[in-house]
């Protein structure tokens, strides 16, 4: 059976959220049409993740010499591996996002943190970085305040850019 996580960074209530309006909406006509998908439901505002900090780099740091780390980090390296494992056994992801200041919000930024890491998403190989995740599909659904598209300020929409080149890349 295959899995599509559905990621909400809106803070606000569906019924004040255009974009999870929509999101909603576009995951009730998956379920209407795909009875063997499961759907799992992650809120990045009600299971916010561990930040990259200084914390953290040092514990990747020691990581890479195999030295002990703390608990503290041990904690935080662990819950952004716990991050990363539900993603990766996903096939599908919608994730819905306001735009705020050409972006999407903090939190699904620091989500993707947990997200790119070497060995597990991409590798480096002799020609460069390369992608590891295979067969996965994504839809971004995005609301703003303004039309985009087709306009000059089209080159502002950064957050979907974004999220194009690195599920791209990954």
């Amino acid at each position: 059976m295959s899995t599509l996580l559905y990621i909400n960074s809106d803070p606000k209530p569906e019924s004040q959220s255009f974009s999870r309006r929509l999101g909603r909406t576009f995951l009730d006509e998956v379920a209407k049409h795909s009875h063997t998908l499961q759907i799992k439901e992650l809120n990045l505002y009600d299971n916010p993740v561990p930040l990259i900090d200084a914390e953290v780099l040092g514990a990747w740091e020691k990581m890479s010499k195999q030295e002990m780390l703390t608990d503290s980090e041990i904690e935080k390296v662990g819950q952004m591996e716990v991050v990363l494992e539900q993603f990766m056994a996903a096939s599908h992801y919608v994730i819905v996002t306001p735009m705020w200041n050409f972006l999407f919000p903090p939190r699904l930024k620091s989500y993707i943190d947990c997200l790119v890491m070497a060995g597990k998403t991409f590798k480096f190989t002799s020609e460069g970085a390369v992608g590891l995740l295979r067969d996965k599909k994504m839809v971004h659904i995005q609301a703003s305040g303004s039309q985009y598209t087709g306009t000059p300020f089209e080159k502002l929409n950064h957050g979907d850019a974004y999220l194009k080149d690195l599920f791209g890349f990954l």
